[in-house]
């Protein structure tokens, strides 16, 4: 009887650590990005141990007002566009500033990762494959609005 007992608190408690790491990524993983250096379009971000050699490639910005319907007022601006939608680097990130990992819920039905509601308003990076995503606003209210970087190299750095 005490075996069985035993045996469903261990089930138990294995269900219940189970269910809240589901979709929680590593902390490991969840390390920082730092823009390290800025030359014209080109950028050195650190992610934790590796240093990314990336270029702005695109930026979507909001000129919708509170109330206004979600996705309205958005403005594609592209690294080899011309005015309106030329290059618009005044959302990137200044130098140095600490920018949280996103966190990502279930991949979308193409295997795509879907940036979760995120703890904090405040913007947050995440790699795609060969592009670095910055999330301006995640949570809201400037929803849509962000920049890509096209990922040009990666190479492990030195630790600081």
């Amino acid at each position: 009887m005490r075996h069985v007992w035993a045996v469903k608190t261990v089930i138990a408690v294995v269900v219940l650590l189970c269910g809240l790491t589901v979709g929680q990524q590593p902390q490991a993983a969840l390390s920082p990005y730092v823009i390290v250096s800025h030359k014209g379009y080109d950028y050195t971000v650190r992610h934790g141990r590796v240093l990314m050699k990336v270029t702005y490639a695109e930026s979507q910005t909001s000129s919708a007002k509170r109330g206004d319907f979600a996705g309205t007022g958005l403005h594609i601006h592209t690294r080899n566009g011309e005015y309106p939608n030329g290059p618009d680097l005044s959302q990137v990130p200044e130098l140095g500033v600490s920018i949280r990992q996103c966190l990502l819920s279930a991949p979308d039905k193409d295997g795509d990762p879907v940036i979760a509601i995120q703890p904090t308003p405040e913007p947050c990076m995440m790699q795609n494959g060969d592009t670095l995503h910055y999330e301006i606003s995640p949570n809201g209210p400037s929803l849509f609005t962000y920049v890509n970087f096209d990922i040009i190299s990666e190479r492990l750095g030195e630790t600081n």
